[in-house]
């Protein structure tokens, strides 16, 4: 006997998903017009029509949704870096530049964020079919090597780790810096070293022209 569909537990599946994702949206559209310190728990849960108890069903805090939020956004920048036109190595640059304008206005949280990180791993992020930035730029890196641009020697792989090393090395000390300068301070410098970080990987990278 053939089992008839439970109309009901889909609906209810559709309905949870609508009002996630409305709450995602709404609290990025509220961190981006106040800033992440001004908003509150009780603002995100009014403006997405939800009691302030529902927000808790689906985040454990702001910075929990905060940090589902820059998932989301890295997880395409990486499946779709930007720029295809573009040559690899200016495509990887971008890429990196984009993910640290994305991270920027909240880097004064960071250190909090990666130590809830941390101790609250989610299964869903280690899923093997999720976009790594390792395998992101690994996909860079061959991309240049059949333009020409990088050594057809180099390990695409490893070099996409070691890249990703980099980036995250100029997260930490970010992280450290925020804590005693100011934003205006230490941004542009943090810019800067993604580019001057980059011109010297790429030596041991590119072909010989």
């Amino acid at each position: 006997m053939t089992e008839k569909p439970n109309h009901t537990s889909s609906r209810w599946e559709q309905r949870k998903e609508r009002t996630h994702r409305r709450l995602l949206e709404e609290a990025e559209r509220l961190f981006r017009s106040k800033g992440f310190d001004a908003v509150t728990v009780e603002e995100i849960a009014a403006a997405a029509d939800v009691a302030k108890g529902t927000f808790f069903n689906y985040f454990e805090s702001k910075e929990s949704l905060l940090g589902e939020l820059l998932y989301s956004r890295i997880q395409s920048l990486l499946a779709a870096p930007p720029a295809p036109e573009a040559p690899a190595d200016e495509r990887i640059r971008m890429l990196f530049q984009t993910v640290w304008e994305e991270l920027a206005p909240y880097r004064h949280l960071a250190r909090r964020m990666f130590a809830h990180a941390m101790s609250h791993p989610k299964p869903e992020y280690l899923a093997p079919n999720r976009p790594t930035a390792a395998l992101a730029l690994a996909g860079l890196i061959r991309e240049g090597q059949a333009q020409g641009i990088f050594r057809p020697d180099i390990n695409a792989e490893m070099a996409g780790a070691l890249l990703v090393m980099y980036f995250f090395r100029l997260c930490v000390l970010e992280i450290v810096t925020a804590e005693t300068e100011s934003t205006e301070s230490t941004l542009p410098c943090g810019r800067g070293m993604i580019d001057e970080g980059l011109d010297l990987l790429y030596r041991g990278m590119l072909t010989y022209r």
